[in-house]
């Protein structure tokens, strides 16, 4: 755990994160700087960052007669649905299942942290369905679960060359034993041998390589159960540049920037997708990266400080 003073009384406390959640936890800490606090009006003021203990009395003691707040990070699914694993104690919501053999059943609200969140001041969350699933939820409501959009990458870095593009299609699936995931593997290998799963590249800067060197990245979920975008994969790519094709996910029609994203709803409509894409290459990178694209990052990232500066005043008052 490191702790530094990122204003006149005010003190963040942070500790390192494994590795691929370090790049959203990092782009946090970034935000929490450049806060107002002089508009907060509460100094000394201390905020435990997502460590991995509760708040001790040395860190209490920063604080003086001041405030202490805890702020917790959730880079999980909440959108499980019944059955699927580390589901034990969820509780119920109320997005409906758009599945023809779990007609009437809801998706689950799992927090794998439910204790720790609900003791927290502030949840923040890299995904707006998981928020709107929670909202839905008995997730207690006088505690602020907000999204931060992980625009890891952003302002994007400049376009890239179409000839320094030789990556034409990449996954970056770690567990690539589970079954729906190796299933779709085999059918892309079929379909585009030249296909790379690159599940070893962790940090800024060298993801950063990878994606300014690919075409496409294909997106699925992990399992039959576990519901939520992933935008920690998807937000990212586009940042640089990389047309994205994705597996159609529940309250798609939430995430703010759904309009740049190729929903199929099966394996075989992302591969007809993905051989489209492929032959008209340039067609479709001026119609998913055009100005109204580059508009919404400016706005989402204006939208990322302005509702972490607002939570901490609702906190604070």
């Amino acid at each position: 755990m490191s702790r530094e003073t990122v204003n006149d009384g005010v003190t963040l406390f942070v500790e390192n994160r494994v590795a691929r959640e370090e790049d959203y936890y990092l782009y946090i800490v970034s935000l929490m700087r450049l806060l107002d606090y002089a508009r907060l009006r509460d100094a000394p003021l201390c905020i435990d960052l997502d460590t991995s203990a509760a708040p001790s009395s040395s860190q209490q003691d920063v604080t003086g007669a001041g405030r202490f707040v805890i702020v917790r990070i959730n880079t999980e699914h909440t959108l499980v649905k019944p059955g699927g694993r580390d589901t034990e104690g969820a509780m119920r919501g109320h997005v409906p299942i758009r599945d023809s053999t779990m007609t009437g059943e809801t998706y689950l609200v799992r927090l794998h942290r439910r204790a720790e969140f609900e003791s927290c001041h502030l949840l923040l969350d890299y995904s707006v369905p998981n928020v709107v699933n929670t909202a839905m939820s008995a997730f207690p409501s006088h505690i602020p679960h907000v999204y931060v959009a992980p625009l890891l990458y952003y302002p994007p870095p400049p376009p890239v060359p179409v000839e320094h593009r030789n990556i034409p299609c990449l996954t970056t699936f770690v567990r690539t034993c589970e079954p729906r995931r190796a299933r779709f593997l085999e059918q892309l290998r079929r379909r585009c041998p030249a296909a790379e799963n690159r599940n070893d590249v962790f940090g800024h800067h060298a993801l950063l390589q990878v994606y300014r060197r690919t075409r496409v990245l294909m997106n699925i979920r992990q399992t039959d159960h576990h519901d939520t975008l992933e935008e920690l994969r998807v937000l990212p790519a586009l940042l640089c540049g990389v047309l994205v094709i994705s597996e159609d996910v529940p309250l798609r029609t939430c995430v703010p920037y759904h309009a740049h994203v190729l929903w199929c709803s099966s394996f075989d409509e992302m591969m007809d997708t993905l051989d489209d894409v492929s032959r008209h290459y340039d067609q479709y990178v001026s119609r998913i990266f055009d100005q109204t694209f580059y508009d919404l990052m400016d706005t989402l990232h204006a939208q990322n400080q302005e509702r972490l500066q607002n939570a901490m005043a609702r906190i604070l008052s």
